[in-house]
């Protein structure tokens, strides 16, 4: 085919051509982009909505695992704090045997010795109560008042009874016993 057009209108239509290529291919690529960014923004909002489930099952899940954690933790406390109380109470009634031990071992002048020592507290009211019950063996009546003597000086010993006569009667090897009480001191 030969083209009898003049060269000016050649270029004109050529021209022409190109122009609606151009404009296609920036429709195309519009039409791609504006594709692409609803892909993307799909992939967005999908994303998001993921998102905001999995927080709502993680919160979920914090709230069981807080709610069990914390009941177990609250009961733990509990069954502590009742042990802590009635170790408390147990402490605080307590009775230390060593220090009237001690007392009465001070006491104790040589030539005096104890076969039998009986400590027995009891409870009378809000007192604590001790009854001491000893029994021994004297070389001397001497000896055995400086005993009795020793034990009514100690201020420990605040009630103390008199010695039974039977303990008075021998002046040589003398088998005593005697019995008294005190209050506890907690």
């Amino acid at each position: 085919m030969i083209n009898l057009l003049p060269s000016l209108e050649k270029e004109n239509l050529y021209w022409k051509r190109q122009k609606k290529k151009i404009i296609i291919l920036w429709l195309l690529f519009l039409f791609f982009t504006f594709c692409l960014f609803l892909i993307l923004v799909s992939i967005i909002i999908y994303l998001n909505g993921q998102a905001d489930f999995q927080k709502i099952v993680l919160e979920n899940e914090k709230t069981k695992f807080e709610n069990s954690e914390v009941q177990s933790l609250q009961e733990k406390l509990k069954s502590a704090n009742t042990d802590l109380t009635n170790l408390n109470k147990f402490y605080s009634n307590r009775t230390y045997f060593s220090d009237l031990m001690e007392k009465i071992s001070q006491t104790l002048p040589s030539g005096v010795y104890l076969k039998n020592i009986s400590i027995v507290a009891d409870r009378e009211g809000s007192k604590n109560i001790i009854k001491i019950s000893l029994s021994g063996f004297a070389e001397t009546r001497e000896l055995l008042f400086n005993f009795k003597s020793n034990l009514e000086q100690e201020s420990y010993f605040k009630e103390f009874p008199d010695f039974p006569s039977s303990n008075w009667l021998k002046p040589e090897d003398i088998d005593f016993s005697f019995t008294f009480t005190l209050e506890a001191k907690n």
